[in-house]
């Protein structure tokens, strides 16, 4: 979703981000960016024109998930692996249909 560059970025920030204000705000905080990009969702699902507003929230959402994986101790590999499971679990599923 992301390339590498912007991924070292936000890495680079949130290791100042994350000391500063504590790693159990920054969940809070991911908590609350993921809330806010269900709004937007369900604006757009009312037929709300709020395409930058969704653009916004993911952006936060994805600079909020990349600050949990640093909390978590989650790396990439173990992501793009589940990731890799629940596309071939979905593409079943359609095929099945």
């Amino acid at each position: 979703m992301i390339d590498y560059r912007t991924e070292a970025k936000i890495r680079n920030i949130a290791e100042i981000v994350i000391p500063h204000y504590g790693e159990r705000m920054q969940c809070i905080v991911a908590a609350e960016e993921l809330g806010e990009l269900q709004k937007e969702i369900f604006k757009h699902l009312r037929g709300k024109d709020n395409k930058q507003a969704i653009v916004e929230e993911m952006a936060d959402v994805i600079i909020m998930l990349c600050q949990l994986k640093m909390i978590t101790g989650i790396n990439s590999l173990d992501i793009k692996q589940e990731i890799n499971k629940k596309l071939e679990r979905q593409l079943k599923r359609v095929k099945a249909d």
